[in-house]
C-alpha cells in the first residue's frame, strides 16, 4: 500500500509540475476514487481544498459532490462513520439532484442507527425516482423494524415492501423485507411463508445472510417481530 501511495504521488507531481493541468486533474480524480482509503482520502481532500479553475466545461457542482461522496465512501471503508456522514451531507449540499447521492447518505445513516435521517434521505431519493426498489425495501425495513416507536410505521412498511417486490420480483433481500413488514403488522404466518421463500431463493454461498434469515424465521415462529439493532459506531 505504501508503494502504491508513493507511486501515485510521484505521478501526480510530475504531471502537475509539468504544467499539464488537465492530466494533473485526471490522475488526482482517479486517486480520489481509489479503493485504498490512504490514497483516496488525501487525493479527494486536495481537490476539495482548491478551486477548480479548469476551462474544459462540465458540471463542477456535480464533480465536487462526487469528490465528497468518494471521500465519504473511503471514510466508511476506514470505519470512520462520523466523517463519512459529514461528507455525505456535503455531497448532497453540493448537488442534491442525483438520487444515488441521497441513497448513499440514507444507507450510511441506516448503518449508523440514525433512522429519521435515513428516512429523510430515502424520501429525497424517491422524490427524484419513485421506482427505486432497493430504496423502497430499505425504507420498509426502517418503518417496520426501527427500535424507536415514533419512527415505525408498519402500514407504510408493508406498502413499500410490496412495491419493491413488484418492481423487482424474486430478490431474496426484498422478499426478506416483505417478511419483516408482515411481521411488524402481526401477520406472522405470512412472514414465515415469505421468509421461507427468500431462504429457498438465497444462493448457497451467502452463509451469513442465511444465518440472519434463520434467526428471523425463529422469531416469527415465536410470534415476535424483528427489530433492528444498530451497529456500534467506531
Amino acid at each position: 500500500d505504501m508503494q502504491d501511495v508513493s507511486e501515485q504521488r510521484d505521478v501526480r507531481h510530475q504531471l502537475c509540475n509539468s504544467g499539464d493541468n488537465d492530466a494533473c486533474f485526471a490522475i488526482e480524480f482517479g486517486a480520489c476514487a481509489d479503493r485504498n482509503p490512504r490514497i483516496a482520502i488525501p487525493a479527494c481532500s486536495r481537490q476539495l481544498a482548491v478551486r477548480d479553475d479548469r476551462r474544459t466545461g462540465g458540471n463542477t457542482r456535480f464533480e465536487r459532490a462526487i469528490r465528497y461522496m468518494l471521500r465519504a465512501n473511503a471514510y466508511m471503508r476506514q470505519g470512520d462513520m462520523e466523517r463519512a456522514l459529514s461528507d455525505y451531507d456535503l455531497a448532497v449540499t453540493a448537488d442534491g439532484t442525483v438520487f444515488w447521492m441521497h441513497t448513499q447518505r440514507g444507507d450510511a445513516n441506516f448503518l449508523a442507527g440514525n433512522f429519521e435521517e435515513a428516512l429523510a434521505s430515502y424520501d429525497a431519493a424517491l422524490a427524484l425516482d419513485p421506482d427505486l426498489a432497493s430504496v423502497l425495501s430499505n425504507r420498509a425495513l426502517v418503518y417496520a423494524a426501527a427500535p424507536d416507536d415514533e419512527v415505525r410505521n408498519p402500514q407504510q412498511a408493508l406498502a413499500d415492501a410490496e412495491r419493491a417486490n413488484a418492481l423487482a420480483p424474486g430478490q431474496p433481500a426484498y422478499i426478506d423485507g416483505l417478511a419483516v413488514a408482515h411481521a411488524a403488522n402481526g401477520n406472522f404466518d405470512r412472514a414465515i411463508a415469505e421468509l421461507q421463500r427468500a431462504i429457498d431463493l438465497l444462493p448457497s454461498d451467502m452463509p451469513e445472510v442465511m444465518d440472519d434469515y434463520r434467526k428471523r424465521l425463529a422469531l416469527y415462529q415465536q410470534g415476535m417481530p424483528y427489530q433492528i439493532v444498530p451497529r456500534p459506531q467506531s
